[in-house]
């Protein structure tokens, strides 16, 4: 029998392509904010629909007990802190790039931040209806490269067309500089890692927060 998924935001651009990735091997439950989830019955929930609907789906899986993949971003640190309670009784992992070059980018970042540096800066840019600026990715890199050094960080947002995403770092030695960029040229990257997460939480008894570093 297959697992059932109970997806949110399964209309939006991330959440159609994660449907299409999933469909052969998951069923899938698509769900709006305004439906009383209580009706279905799910092993994973999926949020990629908004700050509000996170919280909703962390609600949701804190009383039914199963685990949680919150794609979505722009929470308020309340909202996280309703997220994170999910944490004490089921498996939770919440992420802003599900991508397997994110992560990887992270660990080039850290054999960088051993130089003596003067300044960062993080560029990224994402189509025109993005609605949180800066981006959430960008966040999750300041929040790496902060853990690492004391070196303050700034971040600079463009946002048009229909720019998938571009994160570029740039950092600022002595007499030199150096620069790495991710850009995503399909949502289904980022679909094919939520894939993954999918299969990895499904595989956890533990109730505790996980990381898509964890599954690379």
């Amino acid at each position: 029998m297959k697992k059932k998924i109970l997806i949110v935001g399964a209309n939006g651009k991330m959440g159609s392509e994660i449907c299409e990735k999933l469909k052969n091997d998951y069923e899938i439950i698509k769900v709006t904010k305004e439906q009383k989830w209580t009706e279905f019955g799910a092993d994973l929930v999926i949020d990629f629909g908004s700050a509000e609907s996170s919280v909703l789906s962390a609600k949701y899986c804190f009383e039914k007990h199963i685990p949680l993949i919150v794609g979505s971003t722009g929470q308020s640190e309340s909202q996280l802190e309703k997220i994170w309670q999910v944490a004490s009784v089921a498996p939770l992992m919440v992420c802003s790039n599900f991508s397997v070059g994110i992560a990887r980018v992270k660990k080039c970042l850290a054999e960088i931040l051993k130089e003596e540096i003067s300044d960062i800066c993080i560029f990224e840019k994402h189509h025109k209806e993005k609605k949180d600026s800066p981006s959430g990715t960008a966040i999750l890199l300041e929040k790496f490269i902060s853990s690492k050094t004391k070196v303050p960080v700034q971040i600079l947002s463009q946002r048009g067309g229909e720019e998938i995403g571009t994160h570029k770092i740039d950092f600022y030695l002595n007499g030199e500089a150096v620069s790495i960029t991710h850009q995503a040229f399909s949502r289904a990257v980022f679909a094919e890692g939520v894939k993954k997460a999918v299969v990895f939480m499904l595989q956890q008894k533990m109730p505790k927060e996980y990381f898509f570093d964890d599954i690379i």
